[in-house]
């Protein structure tokens, strides 16, 4: 199996580390950044905010990385201490060290950076504007994060449904963000669809996005 995590050159790492670091820098907001190690390789994590207040962790979407959050960091640090998680299995900073396949090794994953993350938190709570600031920066993290590594898929990886029943069982605070305008899937419907599925969720419908 192939990990994810490698790139093709030490410097095809630094063009990658710096794009992510300028994502990072374009927020204005001081941070910290550490590496946490897990059973299945050493992820990269990045902590933002004050220390007292809340913490609010976040994970990114699927071939990004933590540093996606870089343009949201003022908003989020108003409210919370944030814990931003490179995913292991994705194209970041995280090293991947073992196979990583099923919902339970991801849980474990999880767990293990919240575990070794504890000392930074309380509790676990348009194209156009692609091309300007701060946007332009998570552009070119996505596009290096696909010319600068090693692809570690040997067959393609598919989303795991999760049945309504074990969702309507899930109790830990969780917040579902929807963009009203979303352009892959109906906003509003998806929105309804998560507030049944997600009864114990907070669903936001985010109007103009």
């Amino acid at each position: 199996m192939r990990l994810a995590g490698v790139t093709k050159s030490e410097e095809h790492r630094r063009q990658y580390d710096e794009a992510y670091d300028a994502l990072l820098a374009s927020s204005g907001v001081p941070y910290e950044e550490r590496d946490v190690d897990t059973r299945y390789g050493t992820t990269h994590v990045v902590t933002a905010g004050d220390p007292t207040r809340p913490a609010l962790v976040a994970l990114h979407a699927k071939n990004a990385s933590a540093a996606m959050w870089g343009p949201m960091l003022p908003l989020l640090t108003s409210t919370h201490r944030v814990v931003l998680v490179d995913a292991i299995t994705d194209q970041n900073k995280s090293r991947q060290t073992r196979g990583l396949a099923t919902p339970a090794q991801l849980a474990e994953w999880l767990d293990d950076v919240l575990d070794g993350a504890g000392d930074t938190m309380t509790e676990a709570e348009g194209r156009e504007q692609l091309r300007l600031e701060p946007w332009c920066h998570f552009v070119d993290v996505f596009v290096r994060s696909g010319t600068c590594f090693r692809v570690p898929f040997d067959r393609p990886i598919l989303p795991v449904v999760i049945p309504p029943e074990r969702l309507a069982t899930i109790t830990v605070p969780v917040l579902v963000v929807i963009g009203a305008q979303e352009s892959v899937a109906d906003g509003p419907a998806s929105a309804v669809a998560a507030r049944a599925a997600l009864p114990h969720a907070r669903v936001e419908l985010i109007e103009g996005a």
